[in-house]
């Protein structure tokens, strides 16, 4: 029958969720781990959703589909790939986007993630598939989030330093580190 299998199929679930893997968990515990923070502690391994769509081309036991799309208050996910019945194997990619807050038991977000579509890749055997998140995604986020940051600092330090900044009102002290426009360049390479 798994070899025979042909035709088309679309689906539509509310209010549901896909049980083995909390997505949620996954992108929080691989994000905290990039920074050097603790992961957090167990939780339920399902990911929960208010709707679930999609279609499928089945061909001879291989199916295909190209149109996932799962919506929760935290995340959207977008998903493409295949799974062949007959071998018993898959290759999918899912495509995360937090759009709500991820927040885990110790109460910390990881608000650099929203908006950052990251790939989790499903493969291997349809009994037990491994899932993971790409890591090199989530590294090239962090290097940008990090490198933002230090561009927004630079940006900062010229425009007080170079350009004169604004000076706050009623200031009478005379630091000679933040206005001094003879030395701009002190606070940004530590110049003594």
């Amino acid at each position: 029958i798994k070899k025979s299998v042909s035709g088309t199929a679309s689906f539509a679930f509310t209010n549901g969720a896909v049980n083995g893997v909390n997505v949620a968990k996954m992108l929080r515990d691989s994000w905290n781990r990039l920074k050097g923070r603790p992961v957090s502690g167990d939780e339920p391994a399902k990911t929960d959703f208010a709707e679930l769509l999609g279609s499928a081309t089945l061909t001879n036991g291989h199916i295909v589909n190209k149109d996932l799309l799962m919506k929760s208050p935290l995340l959207r996910v977008t998903g493409q790939g295949w799974a062949d019945l007959p071998k018993n194997t898959t290759d999918y990619t899912a495509t995360v986007t937090v759009v709500g807050t991820l927040e885990g038991q110790d109460g910390k977000s990881i608000e650099e993630l929203k908006g950052l579509p990251l790939p989790v890749n499903v493969k291997g055997n349809l009994d037990n598939p491994s899932i993971s998140l790409d890591i090199k995604a989530m590294g090239e986020a962090l290097f940008k989030g990090t490198f933002k940051q230090g561009a927004k600092g630079l940006e900062e330090t010229l425009k007080k330093g170079l350009l004169g900044g604004s000076k706050s009102s009623g200031s009478t002290g005379d630091s000679k580190t933040a206005d001094n426009p003879l030395n701009p360049l002190k606070k940004l390479f530590f110049i003594a």
